[in-house]
This record gives structure tokens, sequence and C-alpha cells, in this order.
């Protein structure tokens, strides 16, 4: 082991190199493996370590996090029993004046060598060849260019470009044609392996008509240019509903060309792929069963993850994997996604294709290794010294520019392609100027325009909306015609639609949840395990809760170890069976007017019962800072209350501790609960009981500290997130009393309060109705909200809503019908007639023990 804080590292396992630099950033993990020989620069040292093993591998990682402070060679041995190993590890200290750009430089040479692309060729484009057999409308069609030319370089279009001319019954336009490379895939018993063929010149259609189609080629090198023979297509009829497009009719939604609504119901789908080693043959196999189970289920898209350590097409070099740096595409990442989306076609499945991770190349990164994956850093072969640059460099835009060039000519012409998506969860605000964030979004989404003859939608996904004004300003770019956010707030999923209604309030245009799941830091911090959610909440509540926006949809994040893992692909078909007359396109679709909702009083308990609040985090002021607590442990304005205590520096203007007005049957306690405490150095809490300080805690925010940690960035200064998941409790005398809670460190903390023998009364669990009405009736959810991925989380089973009614209001007079669906097992229940007087129908639901659906129809 050893202390090495900053510097570089290169290894080299079987004559292949790989390496990066370190960063003061901690974080535990493995950085290659296996590995032979190792050096470690930190100028003026290099640390050169060799291994030599029998029948067992060495892998090197960071191991900062662990107390031992340090890094590590790791040994892994080989599982039979009686399997006996021997090694020898040979370490060299020597000095060195090699700058790091130095020490890495072979790692990209080599690349360069081994990985070049360049070609030698006399000019010539002698033919065009359809290698689809029966082009048809709505189907891509792929067309084989036969022709030389000579380049060093196949993507950058200043080195060689090779475009076609297609002339349709009813219009012109150019096309970019790709660079592209076959492969084939063997799969037996034995072995699995993926062969190389030789290089082509391709391009791909999407015919939108019938008719004759005729398309020339035209090929530029630097020796001149050269034209194909025109090649005449002949494109059949076909029943094909068009692309996906903001509705002509109601701009919040979706539709294809023919004026069809569309909602997604979908999942994100990705597979984790290391630089160092090779791409594994399996990594699509198991996406393309998510998508077919998906498609099973009635769902209809996916959001593929097409970057860094995912599914990236370019990343830094990296010979093991074929990867040759920013702007040059790995043909073989590039096959596997050609499979994805043939399976998307195959099986009707819309695709939102994600081109960047921000949290690899525009955030500061939590954890050092994601750094390894800025394609466009110098330190990994790019331009940029830092990552906002990024937004301004010629060079990196102009790479980015070959990136879209290159996606729209492999994958512009699948029908299955819903949407372009530039960036996963980048920053824009705050800390971060959102001018050239915007303007870089304006340029390169007028390139997708002007390269996309199909002209689809186009957007980004912010991560959160921390700068409300910044984000309204790159919505209002026209052509980002989709608005994103992810959203990671919750242990309630329903609260998801909060999240999407507030997207379409704020931009006017579609939004889509691209991502949610349960609140992040208690399933960072480990309280919250998937596995225990059998009944599938956190995605079922998410989902129905969004259905009943005017947003369009939200798409889990945890699909293998969650959604697939449990088997719970059957909610789509549900969600899908109550919402698919539910008429998205119609400029009359409103959000549901609920009026009062009642519910049979809480019988009195035998003894006193705990309470707990669990408020939701929320990046914006709480607007109140004083809660009655009633004898049930219900607080009138819970909704005011926010998760995260705000400190005394950083995010000052978000401050307002909690006063909570209490009354105790008996002597009790108080109890705040303590997650997860974000910042930097000392950071006491506070519980004053009637004015006078009770309890001070500090929980220091430094590495080492806590259950677990992480360097938190993007944050001012370093800030460190550290999860305590603690209990501070005082306690409380019968009576009126008024606790206060404080945060006095510099950023935050997030927490939870529990009353210990508060409760004298059976609390009425939150109903929460929500719907849209539109000019055929309405569609409605109900939620008992104490059935919530919470009652997992904190041990609280739910409690059933007695006697429960609730007034519908803004609705149509007359005669109704009331279908009621069951949301979880996707039944309709019964019918019940009923009647809207003065705008207002009354719905007798009963008791409520989860949640419950209905269908209002007007009747003649």
């Amino acid at each position: 082991s050893g202390t090495l804080v900053a510097g570089a590292w290169r290894a080299e396992s079987a004559g292949l190199l790989t390496g990066a630099t370190f960063t003061d950033t901690k974080s535990a993990g493995t950085l290659v493996e296996p590995v032979e020989r190792l050096e470690l620069l930190a100028p003026p040292r290099l640390l050169t370590l060799k291994a030599d093993a029998q029948e067992a591998d060495w892998s090197f990682q960071e191991w900062r996090t662990a107390p031992h402070d340090c890094y590590r060679i790791r040994v892994e041995l080989p599982a039979n029993q009686g399997a006996k190993w021997s090694g020898q590890l040979a370490l060299g200290l020597e000095a060195s004046e090699l700058t790091h750009d130095q020490f890495l430089e072979p790692i990209r040479e080599q690349a360069r060598e081994r990985l070049s692309l360049a070609h030698e060729g006399e000019l010539a484009a002698r033919a065009l060849t359809c290698v689809t057999e029966k082009p048809v409308v709505g189907r891509s069609c792929e067309l084989l260019v036969d022709m030389d030319c000579t380049f060093d370089d196949p993507f950058d279009p200043a080195d060689v470009t090779v475009v076609a001319q297609v002339i349709t019954p009813s219009q012109t336009y150019t096309l970019p044609a790709f660079y592209y490379v076959p492969f084939e895939r063997e799969k037996t018993e034995e072995t699995d392996v993926v062969t190389q063929g030789d290089p082509e010149w391709r391009v791909r259609l999407l015919p939108t008509e019938p008719g004759e189609y005729r398309v020339t080629v035209r090929v530029k090198d630097r020796n001149g240019t050269a034209d194909t023979p025109e090649l005449r297509l002949t494109v059949g009829e076909a029943d094909w509903k068009g692309l996906l497009r903001v509705s002509e009719t109601n701009p919040v939604a979706l539709a294809w060309d023919s004026g069809e609504g569309f909602y997604p119901l979908g999942v994100n789908v990705f597979e984790h792929t290391s630089l160092g080693k090779p791409l594994p043959p399996g990594r699509i196999d198991r996406c393309k069963g998510y998508v077919e189970r998906l498609a099973a289920a009635q769902g209809n898209f996916i959001r593929l993850r097409m970057d860094s350590w995912w599914f990236g097409i370019d990343n830094p070099p990296d010979v093991a994997g074929g990867y040759m740096g920013a702007g040059k595409f790995s043909q073989r990442a590039c096959w596997d996604i050609d499979r994805l989306m043939q399976t998307c076609e195959s099986l009707g499945v819309q695709v939102m294709l994600c081109l960047e991770n921000a949290n690899a190349t525009v955030n500061s990164p939590r954890e050092g290794w994601r750094r390894r994956y800025n394609t466009y850093a110098k330190a990994t072969g790019g331009p940029c010294e830092t990552m906002a640059e990024f937004w301004t460099d010629e060079t990196a835009r102009e790479l980015f520019r070959r990136k879209i060039r290159y996606c729209v000519a492999r994958w512009g012409a699948g029908p299955s392609l819903a949407m372009w998506e530039f960036f996963n969860e980048e920053v824009i605000g705050g800390n971060v100027d959102p001018a050239p964030v915007i303007a870089w979004h304006e340029e390169m989404s007028a390139e997708f325009k002007r390269l996309d003859p199909h002209r689809r939608i186009v957007t980004t996904s912010p991560m959160g909306e921390r700068d409300p004004q910044a984000n309204k300003a790159l919505w209002a770019l026209p052509n980002l015609e989709v608005a994103q956010v992810h959203d990671y707030a919750h242990t309630n999923t329903a609260g998801v639609y909060d999240t999407a209604q507030h997207g379409v309030d704020a931009f006017g245009k579609p939004f889509i949840v691209g991502e949610f799941g349960m609140q992040g830091g208690a399933v960072r911090s480990g309280r919250f395990k998937h596995g225990e959610d059998r009944e599938g909440l956190v995605a079922h509540l998410g989902r129905w809760s969004v259905a009943m926006s005017q947003g369009m949809g939200a798409l889990d994040w945890y699909v293998s170890n969650y959604v697939d893992a449990l088997g719970l692909w059957d909610d789509f078909a549900h969600l899908n069976a109550f919402i698919s007359d539910l008429p998205r396109t119609d400029p009359g679709l409103e959000c549901l007017d609920v009026g009062e909702t009642r519910a049979a009083p809480g019988r009195l308990l035998a003894a006193p019962g705990d309470v707990i609040l669990h408020p939701r985090e929320s990046w914006e002021k709480a607007p109140e800072n004083r809660f009655v607590v009633s004898d049930d442990g219900s607080v009138g304005n819970e909704d005011a209350l926010n998760a995260w205590l705000w400190g005394t520096q950083n995010h000052v203007d978000l401050r307002n501790p909690p006063t909570f007005v209490l009354d105790y049957p008996r002597a009790g306690a108080f109890t705040v609960h303590v997650m997860e405490v974000v910042g930097r150095g000392s950071n006491p809490v506070r519980i004053s009981l009637d004015g006078e300080i009770a309890l001070e805690e500090d929980l220091i925010c430094e590495e080492g500290k806590g259950e677990k940690w992480e360097v938190r960035q993007p944050g001012p200064e370093g800030n460190v997130a550290v999860w305590y998941n603690t209990d501070l409790t005082v306690g409380i005398p019968a009576g009126k009393h008024e606790v206060t809670v404080e945060n006095l460190g510099r950023d935050r903390c997030s927490v939870q309060y529990r009353l210990a023998g508060y409760a004298t009364r059976e609390r009425v669990p939150g109903i929460r109705v929500l719907g849209l009405r539109h000019p055929r009736g309405a569609h409605v959810w109900m939620h008992n909200s104490s059935w919530s991925a919470d009652a997992i989380l904190h041990g609280t089973p739910a409690v059933p809503a007695r006697e429960v009614t609730v007034f519908l209001r803004g609705l149509n007079d007359g005669p109704v019908e009331a279908e009621w669906w069951a949301p979880i097992t996707g039944e309709a229940l019964r019918t019940d007639s009923g009647t809207v007087t003065d705008g207002t129908l009354t719905l007798t639901v009963g008791d409520l023990a989860k949640d419950i659906a209905c269908k209002i129809r007007y009747r003649q």
C-alpha cells in the first residue's frame, strides 16, 4: 500500500497499455485488471511494479475510501477447491522528470498505431447496391457504396466526405454516408467470439412515401471528387404511422405523423462497460432481453445510453476496448447499437438515443474513476484543459459535430428512433455559467436539424432544476422540442407527478421524466434495498402518477436489479390498458379539478403511538417554518416541510429552520434522524426545546466519517457527502412545547423526524387524487399515501383509509358511468352510474387500502 495523492498510472497487460491521471477525488474501485506491469508517476518519482503469477490474476485498485487510504495490488485466486498459485511482485523506485502528458503519451501512440483506420486507394465511385431485399415505407433501407479513396480519418469530413443525394417522389435531400465495419458473432457452449470483417461505406435511407427513389453518392477526398451512377429504387406501400413529433393539436403531447397520440411507457437500457477490457459479446443479449420483456408487456419506449461507461461509441484511447478518442467511433460499439436498434424496430419500441454523459464530460465527477471517460479532456488526449472549455472550445465543438453527423448517417434512418438526446444530467446554472451551455445547445440542435432530413425531436437532460431561470432559457430554444429532467427526490414516488406537471406548466412543451427511482440518498446509503420492494411500489407509483399528469411518461432507471429481477413488467400492461383510450392530443385535455376528499376519522389508540414525518427533498426555500402536529400525527402544511436542512454558508438563501408545535399526551421523545450530511468540516446539528438548546451534535463532514462517504461534485470547495444514518433524540415532557431544528454546518443535511409516544388517534392516511379530464369524461387515479416505499423504508405498514368519498369538479353536467379498475392487477372491477350536478361528481370509493383507478364517461 502507499499514499499516492495525485499523479498518473500506466499499466501493461498482454502487451496492451492503459492508464490515466489521478486526482484528489477519492473513490474505491478497480482501475485495471489483469495487470502485469504497473507504473505510478508522482513527480519527481516513478514507481514500477512488475507482477508475475501462476494461476492467478493481479489487479490494481484505488482504495482511498477505506481506512487504509491507499492503493492496492490485488491477487484474484482461482475458485476451484485445492487450487494453488504462486507469484512475485518486484518494485522499483527512480527519479523522473516526466510530465503526466509525456508519461501517458505511449498509450495514445499505441492506440494511434493499433487502431488506425487510415486507407490509401485510387479515388473511384463505382456503384450503389441496395442490400435491403424489398424497400417499403417506414423501414430502413440500406445501400452499399462500391468505392475507393484515401483518408487518414474516415470520421473527419475535412479529410473525406461521402454524401448521398436522395430524390424522392416529393422532395430532394442530402444524407451523409458512414464508415462501416461488419462483425459476426459465433456463440457456442464452448465459446462466444465476435470477429471483424472488412470496412465498407454505407447509406441508410428511411423511405417515407411509396414510389421511385433516385440516389447518387459523391465521394470527395484529398485527390478530388467522384460520383456513382444513379441507383433507382422502387419503394412499396406499408402500414406506417410515421415518426414521432410534437402534437399539432396539443403542444405538450407527442403524436405520430398520422396524428395519432403516443404516450411513452418504458425504461432506461444500459450495460456497464469498462475501459481496459474488450467489449463483452453478451452485453446486447441482456439489453435485448429487457426490450423484449418490455414489449411483451405493451411497453413502447426506451432511453438508450450511448455514452461513456455504458454503450459509449467514443472514449479516450483504449486499445483493449477498441476506442480511439474523441470524434472517432468504435465500430464494434456501433455494431452493438445497430443490433439493439433492430430489435426495437422489430418490436415497435421507440428509442431516445443519448449521445453524451455530462457526469464524465462537463460535470465535476463525484468519483475519480469517472474522469477516465472524459473523451474531451486534455489528460485523456482531448482538447480541453478544463471541463468548462467543452462548451466553447472550437476543436471540441467540431469533434461533437462529427458525432452528430455520424449518428444521423448511421441511425437516422431507423423508424424506431424517436429523438436525439445530447446529454445525460448536465449541470446548468448555479455554479455553472448558463450562457455558453445554452449557446452550445442552440448551435448543436441546429446542426441536428440541418443534417437529419427527417428533423427528429431533439432534447437533453439537465441535472435537476438548480436554476429555474437557466432551465427556462434552455427550454426556450425552439429546436429543443421535448423537455425533461430526472427525479430521485421521493421515497413516495407518487411525488414524481409534481415534477412532470411542473415541467409541463413551466415550459409548455412535452415533458419526460427521463429517469426516476427511489430517493437517491436512501439508495446510495444502503437504507433502501430494491429487493425488499416485492410489490414494485417505487416503479408502480411513479408510472401511474405521471400518467395522470400532462407529462409524457417517466422511465425507470433501476431495471436489471429491480424491474427485471423482481419480474415487475406486467405493470406496464396494466397501465397501458387503463390509459389506451385517454385522448392525449385533444386540445381540451386538462388536469382534473379535485375538490374535497373525505374519509372516516381515525379511531382512538389504546396507548400513544409514534409519529414519523418524512418530508421530501426540495431545492427551494420552505415557504413556512412552523408546523403544528395534530393528535393523529398529521401536519396541515406538511408539503412545506423540507427534508433538506440548509446550513449557514452555501445556499443560505434557502435556509428556513423548522419549528414544530407539539402537544405530548405524556412524556415522550423527539428524534431527528440524520441521513446524509453535505459540506466540509464541522457540521453541528442543534435541537432546541422551548427556546433552549437541548442537544447539539457535530456531524463532521470529512473523508472517512459516517457509515459511507464520497466527494460530492458539483459543489463548492470540494464538498463531502457523509451518510450518518444516526438518531439525535431529546426527551419531551408531557404538554405543549415547541421544538426547533437547525443545521449550523456550511451546506445541508437530509433528515426525517420521529415523535415517540405522541399520537393518541389513528392517523387517517393521506389520499391523493390525480387525473385528467377531457371531452369524453375523465381518467382518475386515487392513492392511499401510506402504501408506498416509505412503509418499507421505515417499517411502518400501510393503514387503510375507510369510507372514502371524493368530489370531482369541472365536469359536464349530466349522467355518467364510472368504470373502476384495480391498477395492481389491471382488472376492471365494476361500473357505477352517477350524475354530475353543478359541475361536481361525487364518487363513493369505499375503503382504500392501496390504490384504485376510475374512468368517467359521459352518457348520452
